[in-house]
């Protein structure tokens, strides 16, 4: 068998065991990459078609999304707005982009995705029920922003700058619409933050499938307040237990261990603000502008979102239905937030239990 051919096998799944004693699991994916980086490969297979890595038109790789009847989560959606109406509580659905942006980014020969077909049903739906909703896609459009910098290059995330971005469209709408007082400084990275660049230091989910020698590694960017913060998170996570970090706004956020180890490229730095996905975390801003409250229901595109948002309330929950088993209607009766925004980006859209948001129903 020749090396090209030994190169080109998919070594992940139950081998991990063999791999990591010949050369080590990561080496051999990285070689693999770089044989088909050598082959310029566009998609890359896998034995689970929901990790098919494919790169596109301009040089980037993610996944596809595969096609939803978007119909059912609308109305469990609508269902829930409408029963926040009833209690006053006002709501909010914010459709985050997905990497493969309309208008711009194209997917190799032969291979079909729906993330933005989901999308448009899902909007259009809620559009009949009378749900409010902004559409990010639509914004970034409207601001012709450039889409090659928007995502990581190896990962299906935006970057923490974009986070930033929606953060402050968001902020700008509550603002206008709902009359919140959030100081300018607040929304502006360039008058309110500071940014410090981690260069070649994260390789993300589908950057580890292929290895750093296909594409290479991201820069990760950190960005923080230059004013006054003090806050206390506490992060229920799945297994019962509670971690609580309190003080400045990096003391309160920050998973110091994947910030510090800037050398792990495989450490998963877009988890830096919180640390990863939790079913409940709670924020109290002790220096906030306003007295809101806020619950975010939420998919991992909300990490970095979130942490800027709480400077601009007193209070923010956020939820992530995939782990969060409690009565949604019950939390919502027990916090009594001012305002509910729900987050999600099409690659959520598969899972069911991102919609299973009310139980009387």
């Amino acid at each position: 068998m020749s090396w090209g051919k030994i190169l080109s096998l998919s070594w992940v799944g139950d081998n991990d065991s063999f791999n990591d004693v010949l050369f080590g699991k990561q080496q051999l994916v990285s070689l693999n990459g770089g044989w088909h980086h050598l082959l310029r490969t566009t998609v890359i297979r896998d034995a689970d078609v929901n990790q098919i890595v494919i790169k596109t038109q301009d040089g980037s790789i993610t996944s596809m999304v595969w096609e939803y009847d978007m119909t059912e989560p609308a109305e469990c959606v609508a269902d829930f707005a409408q029963w926040l109406t009833a209690k006053d509580i006002d709501f909010c659905y914010i459709q985050a982009p997905y990497k493969i942006l309309p208008g711009y980014t194209k997917v190799p020969v032969g291979i079909t995705d729906y993330s933005n077909e989901n999308a448009n049903q899902l909007l259009s739906l809620l559009a009949e029920k009378k749900v409010d909703y902004i559409d990010l896609r639509r914004e970034i459009q409207k601001e012709d922003k450039d889409r090659k910098g928007l995502f990581y290059r190896t990962d299906h995330h935006w970057q923490t700058k974009t986070a930033f971005w929606a953060y402050s469209k968001i902020g700008s709408m509550l603002v206008e619409q709902y009359g919140w007082k959030i100081p300018a400084q607040m929304l502006s990275l360039e008058d309110g933050y500071d940014i410090t660049s981690y260069p070649h230091s994260f390789l993300g989910s589908q950057g580890k499938r292929v290895g750093r020698l296909y594409i290479g590694v991201d820069q990760y960017d950190y960005i923080a307040p230059v004013f006054d913060t003090d806050f206390a998170v506490t992060i229920m996570k799945a297994d019962g237990s509670v971690r609580a970090q309190s003080g400045s706004f990096t003391e309160a956020f920050v998973y110091e261990p994947l910030l510090s180890n800037t050398a792990d490229v495989e450490s998963n730095k877009y988890a830096c603000y919180f640390g990863g996905d939790y079913p409940e975390v709670v924020i109290k801003n002790n220096l906030a502008p306003n007295d809101k409250k806020v619950l975010i229901i939420k998919d991992s595109f909300a990490l970095p979102f979130t942490a800027f948002l709480a400077n601009s309330c007193e209070e923010i929950h956020m939820l992530d239905l995939r782990y969060f088993t409690g009565a949604v209607e019950d939390y919502i009766n027990t916090y009594e937030p001012d305002m509910v925004l729900m987050l999600y980006n099409p690659s959520s859209f598969g899972s069911k239990q991102m919609f299973q948001i009310l139980s009387e129903s």
